[in-house]
């Protein structure tokens, strides 16, 4: 069954769409909240928005197609010289939103400025995908990602609109298309780790992200929507729907880091950018084969209904901010609900608790084996002590044992174990996150596998 927050979606987002057309500001684009100034970013979010809950492709949604094509040029210079920075979002973004809407191509701006786009983007490239800032070195996981289904969206359009745009331009487009999207799909993969996660950014040696993660499993999953997995080569194109399958199950055994999480991202340089890892790892998750109404989506099924705000008329972030971005990843989210197959198939199944065995190496060690990996986490006296504890103690402990054990107060139970289990899943590449477990029947603390 669905999760039962989906009752009120379509009424919510019938609610939602009518404060955002209200929200649209002269130029006709928006901005991240109801009264900033527009940017292409949140504009093509709402674009998303309109798309996914059935807005027609009427003057407000063309005013706002306009405003992209009318500024995606200046956004991407540099702020002395008038812009907003040449950051690769920009002509991501605008990619994006140009093609939610197969009309939009009618007009020839939204079409030179797709090329526009893609020139872009085919020059700023570096070695595994996009860095957030032209000349910025690095790649980043997230345009990379964003980079990708914004190609594959429009590589989908261009198709369905060939005989509006020309064929010898079609032709040309959807080869360049191809093109960037086998080397932005190859970098992306280069990336995963052999657990199905991706870390938080392309230097980082320890640790997922939960964003990443689901950023690049939506990318592949645009990838194979557009029928674009032709690009890839024969072996990599006949292992990815299983690839894609594998990272999902990862994410929702790992469901207990990400439900009520709302997670920094160290990619963006010079912007508060904050992605809300419950919402984007439920689109993930569903968007690959997961049902939505499996348990362990079911805590951020709430966190996601609790972000809807009746005064506000819209969804709002933890902490009540109504911003455009909180109304597409809650929209794209639910959207995967009617999407989802009607039954779990071969997700379902595999959709196990992780299992691993531990074993005590005194004074400091913890040795930990699952699934064909062998790790030795080092802990502190304290944090072995507690390890220790728990581990002689299969049925689990009460708060108010362990304290008695550690000589703390049982009020720091809690901290202490979230130290201990952050140790754990550092020293494992972030494989065993749960090393201990709360179980709300028993009221104890256990070792949760092996």
């Amino acid at each position: 069954m669905p999760p039962r927050p989906y009752r009120w979606f379509a009424e919510r987002a019938q609610i939602a769409n009518r404060t955002l057309l209200r929200a649209q500001d002269h130029t006709g684009g928006w901005g991240l909240t109801l009264t900033q100034a527009s940017s292409i970013v949140n504009t093509s979010e709402v674009l998303q928005v309109f798309a996914l809950t059935g807005v027609p492709c009427d003057d407000r949604v063309m005013r706002a197609i306009r405003y992209i094509n009318n500024n995606v040029r200046d956004h991407t210079r540099l702020r002395q010289d008038g812009g907003r920075g040449r950051n690769a979002r920009f002509p991501i973004f605008a990619l994006s939103g140009i093609s939610q809407y197969a009309q939009s191509l009618v007009d020839p701006a939204s079409v030179d400025t797709i090329e526009w786009c893609m020139d872009w983007l085919e020059a700023n490239r570096v070695r595994d995908g996009w860095p957030e800032l032209q000349g910025g070195g690095d790649t980043s996981i997230h345009q990379t990602a964003n980079g990708l289904s914004a190609i594959s969206v429009t590589y989908r359009r261009i198709n369905e609109m060939t005989a509006t745009i020309g064929e010898a331009r079609a032709k040309r487009l959807r080869h360049q298309l191809a093109e960037i999207a086998q080397f932005a799909a190859k970098g992306l993969l280069r990336h995963r780790r052999p657990d199905g996660l991706w870390p938080p950014s392309t230097f980082a040696s320890h640790g997922a992200s939960p964003a990443k993660t689901a950023l690049s499993i939506l990318a592949l999953r645009s990838l194979q929507d557009a029928g674009l997995d032709f690009i890839l080569e024969p072996r990599l194109r006949e292992t990815l729907p299983q690839l894609v399958e594998q990272s999902a199950i990862r994410l929702t055994q790992d469901h207990s880091r990400w439900e009520h999480y709302v997670e920094s991202d160290p990619e963006v340089p010079g912007t508060v950018w904050q992605h809300p890892s419950y919402a984007m790892c439920l689109a993930a998750t569903c968007s690959a084969g997961v049902h939505p109404g499996h348990r362990s989506l079911s805590a951020a099924w709430r966190e996601l209904d609790k972000g809807w705000s009746n005064s506000a008329r819209m969804w709002v972030e933890p902490g009540g901010n109504a911003t455009i971005r909180a109304a597409f990843h809650a929209t794209r989210a639910y959207f995967q609900v009617r999407e989802a197959p009607l039954d779990g198939g071969a997700v379902e199944g595999a959709l196990k608790p992780l299992v691993f065995q531990s074993a005590l190496e005194p004074p400091s060690t913890v040795t930990i084996a699952t699934g064909g990996h062998r790790f030795e986490a080092h802990l502190s006296p304290k944090m072995f002590q507690l390890a220790e504890t728990l581990v002689n103690a299969p049925l689990g402990l009460q708060s108010r044992e362990v304290a008695s054990v550690l000589l703390i107060s049982q009020g720091g139970v809690s901290r202490y174990i979230g130290r201990l289990n952050d140790a754990i899943g550092e020293q494992t590449n972030s494989l065993v996150t749960k090393f201990v477990e709360f179980d709300q029947k028993s009221g104890r603390y256990r070792v949760a596998s092996g």
